[in-house]
């Protein structure tokens, strides 16, 4: 199948270091160090972080505001209003924003921002526990007549994924969450 649209950015997060030095695992400090050069180690004491206590959303956000190691931020998240009263059954959930999300992040990876995610690693769609990085997006066009893919690629440091697939945007939304990324550009690119 032809694809389309391809934008994708170099830099990856690195691997979860063994053993961990944060006791639940260290995406978050995996995910600053592939945009920053540094490794989970390094990353605790730069940013003045307890390597006791998780990277939560409020810690990634001081983070990405570090002046000298990001020179662009979007901390504030977009939600677009679906215009069919019968798709808000259960409100305005991410599936039915997923393809303005998908330009916005597109919009973000073609300006030099990587899209930060916390998501539900196990996929169940509960509650999110787990940092990735969004550093590529594309369109799959079907050979025959039919429904355009949108996918991003996600670059995970987890050692029981992938390092990096590319992931249907419903699929991301629904099973992972995620929709609410930060979107940051590290200074040295």
């Amino acid at each position: 199948m032809p694809i389309r649209n391809e934008v994708v950015l170099p830099k990856r997060v690195v691997p979860q270091p063994t053993p961990n030095i944060f006791a639940n695992g260290d995406c978050g400090a995996c995910v600053l160090g592939g945009l920053l050069g540094m490794t989970p180690a390094e990353v605790y004491p730069f940013f003045e972080f307890d390597p006791k206590e998780d990277i939560n959303f409020q810690k990634m956000r001081q983070a990405i505001y570090h002046r000298e190691k990001f020179d662009r931020r979007i901390t504030n998240f977009p939600e677009w209003p679906q215009s069919f009263e019968a798709m808000r059954t259960y409100g305005n959930p991410a599936r039915n924003q997923s393809m303005a999300w998908f330009d916005y992040v597109r919009m973000g990876l073609d300006g030099g921002y990587y899209a930060i995610a916390n998501v539900d690693h196990s996929k169940r769609g509960m509650s999110p526990d787990h940092w990735v990085l969004i550093c590529g997006v594309r369109e799959v066009f079907p050979e025959e007549q039919g429904v355009i893919e949108q996918q991003v690629l996600v670059s995970c440091s987890s050692r029981s994924t992938p390092d990096e697939e590319w992931v249907n945007v419903r699929d991301f939304l629904t099973e992972r969450g995620g929709f609410n990324c930060y979107l940051a550009r590290p200074a040295a690119r």
